[in-house]
Order: structure tokens, then C-alpha cells, then sequence
């Protein structure tokens, strides 16, 4: 009872809010530093002695709740829970109960098997108990990067490789709208930083499977509509693109 009244009194106070608001995050800053110097250690440890290498991401992308890895062979991804922010290691606490973690599992182990998305979304080769969890390495770049770099003039692609992106981003559009249709909603988060383009299988992949378990339902990155003028975005990008090739190769003259 009393400290819904002391919030009250602070947040009727502009002063108090303000110092309260500081105190609060450098709360939560120092709160896991200790977290931080262990992960400099584990981190060290994966890429030194068990054959990991860090993955960067091109235009300052970053991943707040998982640091990512991949062998040195390429072939897989390693993605490991940070724990050293809040929310990172909110979702750690909450992946420690068994029933959270049971459930974590099932949903990350299911996803690739989903009504018309399945194709769409990763396998996962192994979920470990903290929470960390191997899937199969994609070779490419997001799709978000990918956007960024043809907007910048950045992005070199033949008109083969753009007709194959043009046809899967139509496919994978066609499955979400069949999902859409059926259920009533978009499971997980498809941002275009969650998704690759597959040159084996020649499908968009969504490899952020967590967001499968974290996301609920109606969010910003399940929102159909917006998933849609994202990929529409892309897809006349790299419209642009192949018929730029096309007006070059029809005006060489010999």
C-alpha cells in the first residue's frame, strides 16, 4: 500500500520524476556489468577454443537479446541469450522456469512445420537448457541490408539472382496472406532484418525463431499490412534494378 503512494508523490513532483527516472537507469546499467565481464570471457571462449566466429551485421544492425555465432565452416549459427541488458536478461529469467522453457522448445522446434509458412521459417538443430539454441547457417544478408544497400547504390545483383528474389518475396507474400486468411493472424516477428534470402532453396527465410515464442499476436511485426509495404518496397527496388539491366543490354550496340 505504501509504495503505490510514494510512486504517486514522486511522479507528481517534475524534479523527483527526473531523478528517479536517472536513478533507474543507472540502476539497470550497473545492474549487469558483472554480466557483461563474463561475456567478454564465454564470448572469447566460443570463438578461441570451440571454433565459433562472431557474426557483424552491415549498417549498424544490431541484436539486443542474442550475441550470434557461426562455425568456421559456415554451416551453422549459434545464438547465444546476452544477459546483459534488461530485456536480454528478463527473457533469460523467464526461459529458467521449466514450464517457460518446455514451451520455448516446442515452439521453436514447430515453426518450420507451419500451414503454408513452414517453408518460410528456419529449422533449429538444437535448443540448449539456458536458452541458446543452433540452427542452420543462411549465407546472405538480411533483407533489411539488403534494402539499405540498393538504396545506396551499394548492391550487386544480375538479373537472374534479381528474378529469383522478385519471385520469392511474391511467394512468401502469397503464404502469408493464405495464413493471414485462415487463422487470423501472423505468428512471429518478420521484420526485414529477420529474413534472408536462401540461394540453395531459393525461398525467404525467417531465421529470428525466438520471436516465434516472444512476440504475441497483432504486433507491429506481425502486422500483415505492414509486412506487405515492406516487401512491396523491396520488390520495386529490385524492379528498378532489372529494368535498368534490361534498357543497358537492348541499347549495346556492336
Amino acid at each position: 500500500m505504501l509504495k503505490p503512494i510514494i510512486r504517486n508523490l514522486v511522479y507528481q513532483n517534475k524534479t523527483l520524476t527526473k531523478l528517479w527516472i536517472n536513478f533507474i537507469k543507472f540502476r539497470d546499467r550497473n545492474k549487469l556489468i558483472h554480466r557483461r565481464i563474463y561475456n567478454k570471457f564465454y564470448f572469447l571462449y566460443l570463438t578461441n577454443l570451440k571454433g565459433y566466429q562472431e557474426m557483424h551485421f552491415d549498417k549498424k544492425i544490431t541484436n539486443a537479446m542474442f550475441k550470434i555465432f557461426i562455425t568456421l565452416d559456415e554451416k551453422k549459427v549459434y545464438k547465444v541469450i546476452r544477459k546483459d541488458n534488461i530485456y536480454s536478461y528478463n527473457f533469460y529469467r523467464k526461459i529458467k522456469q521449466k514450464d517457460n522453457f518446455i514451451a520455448y522448445s516446442k515452439k521453436l522446434e514447430s515453426m518450420n512445420k507451419l500451414e503454408y509458412l513452414g517453408g518460410n521459417i528456419s529449422a533449429v538443430s538444437a535448443i540448449h537448457r539456458n536458452g541458446n539454441y543452433e540452427a542452420p547457417y543462411i549465407n546472405n544478408d538480411n533483407l533489411q541490408i539488403v534494402k539499405l544497400k540498393l538504396l545506396a547504390d551499394e548492391y550487386i545483383l544480375d538479373s537472374i539472382e534479381i528474378s529469383a528474389i522478385l519471385y520469392a518475396i511474391e511467394e512468401i507474400v502469397t503464404n502469408l496472406e493464405r495464413y493471414y486468411k485462415k487463422f487470423n493472424y501472423i505468428p512471429g516477428d518478420w521484420m526485414l532484418h529477420n529474413m534472408v534470402y536462401d540461394i540453395k532453396s531459393r525461398k525467404i527465410i525467417n531465421i529470428d525463431l525466438e520471436g516465434f515464442y516472444t512476440y504475441r499476436n497483432h504486433e507491429i511485426g506481425n502486422n500483415l499490412e505492414r509486412i506487405k509495404n515492406d516487401f512491396e518496397e523491396l520488390f520495386y527496388l529490385l524492379r528498378n534494378i532489372e529494368e535498368t539491366h534490361s534498357k543497358c543490354r537492348t541499347s549495346i550496340t556492336f
